[in-house]
């Protein structure tokens, strides 16, 4: 009996030695797991903090636009985190294709060449593609400018950018307020590509609608290939307002100017596709772009 004791009171110490030392593994491991969430959490918000424009600096640029009559009407882009580029390729149009978006059901159709220009005509419509540039320009003569209904006018604007998307894809209204443009010629819409959630500036749609249809669509296009290694930071936001400011002040001197959007686009130029700060205003159709990497001012 006594030997039965003492061999129980032994293996009962044993899985008491064990069990304790199971538990302090786990403790260690959960410490360390704990630990390397701590880790990434740090890291993941002192990131954060660094790329992102603070209360005060967003009021003082917004002070300092104010005091050069220039008025927001839009929210400051407040993230920067750092960004790469992409390559493209500007050669990558389908004239075949093209001719069946833009010259459906078109008999007697006659095609000439200026240098890069392909020119498919067919009575009064028309139809030129730049295989080098990308540049592609449709004309209706027929259809006389005028104004229709706005509805009925952006359905047909629509058509034109869902069969573009047929082709390529990625194609979203992109107009300030989401408002197309009164002109003698008609009513003008903008559609842009847009690519892992950016916009691609320069990969765009316009479309002029006028009184019974559509009489002129412009399209631009080059594709993007493949992400560039390359991730640079980027200038803040209050930066490049800045820099708008001074180009604004330099074009319209002391002229009240209202600014309706600000946005981290990509501008496609010399083989890339780079980050820009896009800043658009009531004053005039066309946008400032500020590259986000160097800080210098490009036209929409």
């Amino acid at each position: 009996m006594r030997r039965d004791r003492v061999w129980f009171t032994c293996r009962r110490e044993s899985i008491s030695k064990m069990d304790t030392n199971h538990a302090k593994n786990i403790i260690i491991v959960l410490l360390l797991v704990l630990n390397a969430a701590l880790l990434v959490c740090n890291i993941y918000l002192v990131d954060a903090k660094i790329y992102t424009l603070g209360d005060e600096a967003s009021e003082n640029i917004e002070a300092a636009l104010m005091q050069n009559n220039i008025i927001l009407q839009t929210e400051i882009i407040r993230n920067y985190e750092p960004l790469g580029r992409y390559e493209t390729d500007d050669n990558a149009l389908d004239t075949g294709k093209l001719t069946e978006i833009f010259l459906p059901d078109k008999e007697d159709i006659e095609e000439s060449a200026e240098g890069s220009r392909k020119i498919l005509r067919s009575g009064n419509t028309s139809l030129s593609v730049n295989t080098s540039t990308g540049f592609v320009v449709y004309r209706d003569r027929d259809i006389s400018p005028g104004k229709m209904h706005l509805e009925t006018a952006r359905n047909m604007a629509d058509s034109a950018k869902d069969e573009i998307n047929r082709l390529i894809g990625g194609f979203v209204p992109d107009m300030p307020k989401d408002t197309p443009y009164e002109t003698e010629e008609g009513w003008i819409f903008e559609y842009r590509q847009t690519h892992d959630a950016y916009i691609i500036n320069n990969n765009y749609l316009i479309v002029t609608v006028g009184e019974k249809g559509v009489s002129r669509a412009e399209f631009l296009y080059g594709a993007i290939i493949s992400p560039v290694s390359d991730i640079r930071p980027l200038i803040p936001p209050d930066a490049a307002l800045i820099t708008f400011m001074h180009e604004i002040n330099n074009i319209y001197g002391p002229r009240e100017i209202t600014v309706v959007e600000m946005s981290l686009v990509y501008h496609r130029a010399d083989g890339f596709a780079t980050p820009f700060y896009r800043v658009r205003f009531n004053e005039s159709s066309e946008g400032i772009l500020i590259n986000a990497y160097t800080n210098n001012v490009e036209y929409e």
